[in-house]
């Protein structure tokens, strides 16, 4: 019976949105063909182009001129800008600029002192996530590296202020020897550490973010093909002939998976060219996951809500909220805090994280496997019981 079923559905599947689905992946697969970095390219990606920053240095000290040498040695960025807060403003506002640094004034000599220090205040172009994360990563880098130095000085001071006579002339001593200590390892660049290969982390990112998007684009299928059957009433009287219902679910699935196949097919030959240390089964494995819990969700839609085409939009509507919280549009570090956690509730997020792992030559990450495939089995349990309460078609 099942396979008179697919049958069935591979006949009624035929039709104007399933060949435009197909046209869409073959014309996805041009642009990549186009887009990735080609061998004789040096591997530098298509998607990344290098970006200015302006600096905006109220200081005017020593550290503040070291860091800003040290920026101008880092091969992703173009231009660097010495700018007033004005001129950098337009230029962020002008999308010339990835980001703002704002070294405030008295920077230096609350370091020395000791004293609590204002901020460094970066502004980020929003245009420009991808890059703003790398950048992010970095100063944070910066921070916490200047914070441990400054917390070893005090450690210092402490223990060497019983053995010494003039505790002033400690300090001063002491917090030069930090500050010179501080001033070493940025110039070793052992403060700013910046992986070079992160020049190639954005195609990656826009590659695996696509293969999600249209992973759970292809559950739509689904759900449409389950409001057409209930519309028409074939799901009545397939269940009055004696079909048993998991067969109508299944088979709805595994139908969507031959045209997430098909489609995927020339997508994933030119990834796999394109990425030669990929390993390629677990790329396969997290893309078939991802769709799996979409068409899971579409089926419980499907079957709980009205045949109306508002229920279209409000499936687009929830896959495009998962992406985002999976961190498909906009890296998870440029997350709102409160909502980094819940991100964890999208299955995007866990097969986005094995995709890019595989990508990156980084190895299939077992707790990310483990977390979709969990979900896998939740959202299939809902799509079953949904199937067996259907409500009559409205």
């Amino acid at each position: 019976m099942l396979f008179k079923l697919l049958r069935l559905y591979v006949q009624e599947s035929w039709n104007s949105r399933s060949l435009g689905y197909l046209a869409l992946m073959f014309l996805l697969t041009a642009f990549l063909l186009g887009s990735l970095p080609e061998a004789g390219n040096g591997g530098q990606s298509e998607f990344f182009q290098p970006v200015s920053v302006s600096v905006v240095d109220e200081d005017q000290s020593l550290i503040s001129f070291t860091l800003v040498d040290q920026f101008a040695d880092i091969s992703l960025i173009d231009q660097i800008y010495l700018d007033d807060l004005d001129t950098a403003r337009r230029r962020l506002d002008g999308n010339e600029i990835l980001l703002i640094l704002v070294i405030p004034a008295g920077f230096y000599e609350q370091t020395v002192q000791g004293q609590e220090r204002s901020g460094l205040s970066v502004y980020l172009n929003e245009n420009m996530p991808s890059e703003a994360t790398v950048f992010v990563r970095l100063l944070k880098n910066i921070s916490g590296s200047v914070e441990v130095v400054q917390a070893s000085l005090y450690a210092f001071q402490d223990a060497l202020r019983p053995l010494a006579a003039d505790t002033h002339d400690l300090s001063d001593k002491a917090n030069a020897a930090g500050v010179d200590l501080v001033f070493k390892l940025i110039g070793r660049k052992s403060i700013v550490r910046v992986n070079e290969e992160t020049k190639l982390s954005t195609s990656r990112y826009v590659v695996s973010a696509l293969a999600c998007l249209l992973a759970m684009l292809t559950a739509l299928l689904v759900l449409l093909q389950v409001q057409q059957e209930r519309r028409s009433g074939l799901h009545e009287r397939l269940l009055l002939a004696g079909v048993p219902w998991w067969q109508l679910m299944l088979a709805k699935q595994l139908i969507g998976l031959i045209w997430l196949a098909a489609g995927f097919a020339p997508l994933l030959a030119v990834l796999f060219r394109y990425y030669p240390d990929a390993r390629r089964w677990p790329v396969i494995l997290a893309i078939i996951l991802l769709y799996w819990t979409a068409s899971a969700f579409c089926l419980i839609l499907g079957y709980l809500g009205r045949t109306s085409e508002t229920l279209l939009m409000g499936a687009w509507l929830g896959i495009l909220a998962l992406l985002l919280l999976g961190g498909c549009i906009y890296p998870l570090q440029l997350l709102p805090g409160w909502l980094q956690p819940v991100s964890a509730l999208s299955p995007a997020r866990w097969s986005f994280a094995l995709i890019y792992a595989d990508l990156s030559g980084q190895g299939t990450s077992l707790p990310a496997a483990l977390a979709l495939a969990g979900m896998v089995l939740l959202l299939s349990a809902g799509s079953w019981l949904a199937c067996r309460r259907a409500r009559p078609a409205v």
